[in-house]
């Protein structure tokens, strides 16, 4: 029989209890608990040494990560087969089109149930269940009130290093388990029945199933009202919208690559792929608070390669807004897209909005946000990033922060030093700061791709 714990405060009673709060990690007796008001995070010795799991829902973290695990480890695969194989059964009746994105659609399904178990095993790790499940059950043995104090400070140092972990961005640990299961879900392609022009019913209903198990299942993760609307039931509605567009839309450059008819108001990147060319257009606010309705508006798009006729007559890349300004259209967004001729060809780009303003990089899985505009959106600040970068224009090239990314005219040339004013923080020592963006000392580009909103 397990001998009974003093408890520090009142030591006629027994130690029955521990409490996990953000400050701080005790324990106490019945006795305690008279004098607490706050009875929320309590739990039972014997609970916690039977059933180390209850300790997740009190880890002093954001509750959107530990409802995150909760989802994960909620997750069945045989529901989500019972909403996927609906779907499939619709999209098999399709064209050869559609082909494509079945086999890469199992391919995805396949990936994210193994992601599911790779997600939920690695928050486990990083709440340090078990080694606060140890140190727990070493302090229910221990008499000696010294060592009962080390345990309480070891236990301390686990929840500041979780913390500590949380103010990180990029190297953050838990963040990028969010980030990459929230990517592996935007894989599946959740909005493919938007992205057709001709549709059926059947498929419309099995894609909304399957959107609302995942809003169900990782509600804290996964929102279907913020993801980009292409798409409308109403086939009038939506050959009036085909049409403004088309007489709207500002044709600065195809050279060859561009958006028929049939395409408005649908739009992708010949550069990245189209999960992904949504999860960098979802970020943030940006869907929210842009558009005063739900689709999406392109004014203007334009690609540049090194030796194009743009370029020889000196026109730069990120300044070809004059046609845009002739229409007295205000430009609310711009997206830049790079493809580099470095080793790997790493991919990487730039946006910046009304409000918000960040680089990003493909290759890496990573967004680098503006250190002081994140900080005065925070504090409830009002700030219009766009209109400060047109002022930041420069001659030559083309300089983001504090030369955080700059390329030159001939997209060649420029230099990138991450983490002067944009938040960087996953700095790899077998790259170096100046080659961790680009691949290389230089840009180098290859193709570029620019987006007006």
């Amino acid at each position: 029989m397990k001998k009974a714990i003093p408890c520090k405060k009142h030591p006629i009673f027994s130690t029955q209890w521990v409490r996990i709060l953000k400050q701080n990690i005790d324990f106490g007796c019945i006795k305690c608990l008279d004098e607490i008001k706050d009875k929320t995070h309590i739990l039972y010795l014997p609970e916690v040494i039977q059933n180390p799991s209850i300790l997740v829902p009190h880890i002093p973290i954001e509750d959107k990560y530990k409802t995150l695990y909760k989802n994960l480890n909620e997750f069945q695969e045989e529901n989500l087969e019972k909403y996927y194989g609906e779907l499939e059964k619709s999209l098999i009746s399709l064209c050869e089109y559609l082909k494509n994105f079945i086999q890469n659609g199992r391919t995805c399904l396949e990936e994210f149930k193994k992601k599911c178990k790779e997600s939920r095993d690695l928050l486990y790790q990083q709440f340090k269940i078990d080694q606060i499940y140890q140190l727990i059950k070493e302090y229910e043995f221990q008499e000696n009130e010294d060592i009962q104090n080390q345990i309480e400070k070891k236990l301390n140092d686990i929840r500041e290093k979780v913390n500590e972990d949380l103010m990180k961005e990029q190297s953050s640990k838990i963040k990028k388990i969010s980030d990459e299961t929230l990517l592996s879900i935007s894989k599946l392609n959740l909005n493919f029945n938007k992205q057709i022009n001709q549709i059926s019913d059947q498929i419309n209903k099995n894609a909304q199933e399957l959107q609302r198990y995942f809003s169900q299942s990782f509600i804290s993760i996964y929102k279907p009202d913020l993801k980009l609307v292409i798409y409308n039931r109403d086939e009038q509605q939506y050959r009036n919208i085909q049409i403004q567009s088309c007489q709207d839309f500002v044709q600065i450059e195809r050279y060859g690559f561009g958006f028929a008819a049939q395409n408005f108001p649908y739009y992708s990147s010949r550069i990245l792929p189209q999960y992904y060319f949504e999860y960098i257009l979802q970020q943030d606010t940006f869907q929210q608070n842009l558009f005063s309705n739900s689709y999406l508006t392109l004014k203007g798009y334009n690609i540049f390669e090194p030796k194009n006729q743009e370029i020889v007559n000196g026109q730069q890349f990120w300044n070809q807004d004059s046609k845009l300004k002739s229409k007295n259209w205000q430009i609310n967004a711009k997206l830049m897209i790079f493809k580099s001729n470095n080793k790997g060809n790493p991919i990487f780009g730039y946006f910046v909005s009304n409000e918000i303003e960040f680089i990003f990089s493909y290759t890496h899985n990573e967004i680098y946000h503006n250190k002081q505009i994140k900080q005065k959106r925070q504090n409830g600040l009002i700030i219009n990033p766009i209109q400060q970068q047109q002022a930041k224009n420069q001659i030559d090239s083309f300089i983001v922060g504090n030369y955080d990314m700059e390329i030159h005219a001939n997209l060649i040339d420029g230099k990138s030093i991450l983490g002067q004013e944009f938040i960087w923080d996953s700095q790899n020592n077998e790259i170096d700061n100046t080659e961790y963006l680009f691949g290389g000392a230089k840009p180098n580009i290859q193709l570029c791709e620019v987006f007006y909103f």
